[in-house]
């Protein structure tokens, strides 16, 4: 019970980061890395979009990978962000063995 109201209140507080930014961007997309955030950004998103930001950190793979797919449906189908949200799937991609995973938002002003 505890594990499953930990995970509740992570997804609650996510959808509220997520929210807060998207009001103020022109789009935006959700993903999970086990890699440094800076890199992570470095490597794959600095030409499309101008930031990255920490959603949520875990040393638990599977609750990333779940929390991932969440928040993404939800922003996909959610009739106030659906156009800025640039994900096309919902989450899988395979993430390195870490110590912290991350879930994040890169942001396009």
């Amino acid at each position: 019970m505890a594990e499953e109201s930990h995970y509740i209140r992570s997804a609650v507080d996510a959808v509220q980061k997520i929210h807060a930014i998207a009001a103020n961007c022109s789009h935006f997309k959700i993903g999970k890395t086990g890699q440094n955030l800076s890199d992570r950004f470095k490597s794959e998103y600095k030409d499309a979009y101008d930031r990255i930001e920490a959603i949520h950190k875990s040393t638990l793979k599977a609750e990333v990978d779940e929390l991932e797919a969440y928040l993404i449906d939800h922003f996909q189908t959610h009739d106030k962000y659906a156009s800025e949200c640039d994900n096309k799937d919902k989450g899988g991609g395979e993430m390195a063995d870490s110590d912290t995973y991350y879930i994040y938002v890169v942001v396009k002003d």
